[in-house]
């Protein structure tokens, strides 16, 4: 996967945005592109990607590689969790022929105190997809 194969898809904006912004359901996340890298924001639910569990939003910081998975959720983080994870693997190949580093971003109003099986697998499978490097998994929680 790279950022040409998403230029001319219906489902995605290009450019060097200083401002990347998913919105689904009431719920959004924001990138803020303080370099002016060139960025690819790709719809996937209902957009880029038809059947299947799949996440909200893809984007790729194309010269770096980057990979982020954002999922807007209200409560359900098992269910977001297992979206990113079916959503990672259908650009799986892509990414490590890339050697892209790949980063999760989900959207919730409550964060379970527990980690549930989902989100220890998907934990799993970013430590692989991202080998030496040294990443932190992180929640985002909307203030109410």
């Amino acid at each position: 996967m790279s950022c040409e194969q998403f230029l001319d898809s219906e489902f995605s904006i290009c450019g060097n945005m200083q401002h990347v912004v998913c919105k689904d359901g009431g719920k959004e996340y924001r990138l803020e592109n303080d370099l002016g890298e060139f960025v690819c924001r790709v719809k996937i639910d209902e957009g880029f990607i038809r059947h299947g569990e799949k996440c909200d939003w893809l984007i790729v910081i194309c010269e770096r590689k980057i990979f982020i998975f954002v999922e807007l959720k209200g409560s359900d983080v098992e269910k977001a969790c297992s979206q990113i994870l079916s959503t990672i693997h259908y650009f799986e190949q892509s990414i490590r022929n890339l050697e892209g580093v790949v980063y999760v971003r989900i959207v919730a109003q409550r964060v379970p105190n527990i980690p549930g099986t989902n989100e220890r697998k998907l934990s799993k499978e970013l430590k692989k997809l991202n080998k030496d490097k040294i990443l932190r998994f992180r929640w985002y929680q909307e203030k109410e």
